[in-house]
């Protein structure tokens, strides 16, 4: 990996590199001269120039990463670095103040597993505020645990730290309502919980509060068809029509699972999102207490024609996942939601997930407002189906993550092709054409091409999920209005960014 910048007062380019056994000699004698040149604010150094430079060639060369900023013949600056550590970052005396050691410190930042460690003497105020700048903070401290018996401050510097910061800003600059989990490993970033579940009883939110998914529930509804897949059901390639023949649908024939998965099908769309200036809105056609499974969406759904033949190109469709729900009961004879419970939520250790009727709720659980302050009872289907309306706990989202890629619900391979992306579409929610995930098939893939993600908005919900496939960062942001979520969410997909 090589970089190049502007020298802020030299001619010419400066270039980060890895040392060759050519800079070594170079690279010692820059560390060297800006070691004499701290004192007095560091220890002058114990050792002499000659074997400080032979230290340098025949051991650090050797068994360290060493990155030398500078051109082909003249280095400025030096860096040395072990796994998650700092060991040295030293810049020649005659060209400090210039940037050449924030710019060393970010190739670091960006070649680091995102934690990194240095050790800076407690007399050098000057390391200290340039490090504080850089977002390190001190971590711990010794009376002299060094060869030069002086006291000195480790400092420690996480990627996720810069994320946090940020997204309590954003709360506290908002009446904010909902839930923010971040997860790093098994590491909790943070943990964060706002506002009301109930604004007239006044009872908080708390970080396991079950909240609505809205939208989010369409990759529980492709998990489940996928699992059905795996076990024979039928294929990403069959028709719909030969799964469900009702005459009242008005399908193309060579609409597949396939095409519904990935929002290629070109049915007409019941909730086309696209028609709303916001999700309060939208008021459903018929009353919203009738819509209790897939099959009572049949008067919605025959009321809107085929658009567009099947396959031709990508466009958000809420039918096509109600259509896929109607598909899980044909071929298991079963209600779609005790599929989604046996295949998906069970599987991942969900105990807190579950379709909760809004007109039923259980104590606990977080009611959805409006922006004029009424609930969203009227404006949802009393219970959710293949299109959204799950509710979930940030913590059981944590675990359904990490199910998912464990293996725990459909194989890896049938992961890696839901997370494969198939076509171009604007993130909900963005504010330009510039910011924009892929879609696979039942999910989201953010720019960065490795963290998965779910979403959703209705009236009274926004939620926000992703994972990044290493196992390192997952994260939940939930609120219980339509609108909460999303400036947080461009906070965390800009902490994502390759």
């Amino acid at each position: 990996m090589q970089r190049t910048f502007s020298d802020s007062e030299g001619p010419g380019r400066v270039e980060i590199r890895r040392a060759s056994a050519e800079d070594a000699r170079g690279a010692a004698d820059v560390l060297i001269a800006a070691r004499r040149a701290a004192v007095p604010a560091i220890p002058a150094p114990v050792h002499t120039a000659a074997e400080m430079r032979s230290w340098f060639i025949e051991h650090v060369m050797v068994s360290q990463q060493v990155w030398v900023a500078g051109t082909r013949s003249d280095i400025h600056a030096v860096m040395v670095l072990t796994e998650g550590w700092i060991e040295h970052l030293y810049v020649s005396p005659d060209r400090t103040s210039r940037g050449i050691g924030s710019k060393l410190l970010d190739h670091a930042k960006a070649m680091s597993a995102g934690e990194l460690s240095l050790w800076t003497f407690a007399s050098n105020h000057r390391a200290q505020q340039f490090y504080e700048r850089h977002g390190f903070v001190a971590v711990a401290r010794t009376q002299g645990d060094n060869e030069e018996g002086a006291p000195d401050i480790r400092y420690q510097w996480r990627r996720t730290d810069q994320l946090v910061g940020a997204l309590t800003a954003a709360v506290d600059d908002r009446d904010f309502s909902g839930v923010i989990l971040i997860q790093e490993g098994d590491r909790v970033v943070l943990e964060l919980a706002r506002g009301w579940a109930d604004r007239a009883e006044r009872r908080p939110i708390s970080i396991t509060t079950p909240m609505a998914t809205a939208s989010g529930t369409k990759g529980f509804t492709a998990l489940t068809v996928v699992s059905m897949i795996e076990d024979d059901a039928f294929g990403l390639d069959t028709r719909l029509r030969d799964l469900v023949d009702d005459p009242r649908l008005s399908v193309d024939d060579g609409v597949t699972i396939r095409h519904l998965l990935g929002h290629t099908s070109g049915v007409g769309d019941y909730l086309d999102e696209t028609q709303l200036d916001s999700s309060d809105d939208y008021v459903l056609d018929v009353p919203v207490h009738t819509l209790q499974g897939p099959r009572d969406y049949m008067a919605l759904l025959g009321q809107h024609a085929q658009v567009e033949p099947p396959g031709s190109r990508f466009r958000y469709n809420n039918s096509g996942f109600v259509l896929l729900a109607m598909a899980i009961e044909c071929a298991a004879g079963a209600p779609y939601h005790d599929e989604v419970r046996r295949r998906v939520f069970e599987p991942a250790g969900m105990t807190s997930t579950d379709f909760l009727r809004s007109d039923r709720l259980p104590a606990g659980v977080a009611l959805g407002y409006l922006s004029d302050g009424r609930t969203n009872v009227h404006h949802l289907p009393v219970i959710g189906t293949g299109d959204g309306g799950a509710y979930t706990t940030a913590p059981d989202m944590v675990r359904f993550w990490d199910a998912l890629f464990d293996g725990s619900i459909v194989s890896p391979s049938s992961v890696d092709l839901m997370a494969t992306p198939n076509e171009r579409a604007a993130t909900d929610g963005a504010d330009s054409a510039d910011s924009a995930d892929v879609y696979g098939l039942g999910f989201w893939v953010a720019s960065n091409h490795t963290t998965v993600l779910l979403e959703g908005e209705d009236a009274g919900v926004s939620f926000r999920s992703g994972a990044e496939r290493s196992g390192g960062l997952r994260f939940c942001l939930m609120a219980n209005n339509a609108d909460d979520v999303w400036p947080l969410a461009r906070i965390v997909d800009a902490h994502l960014q390759p």
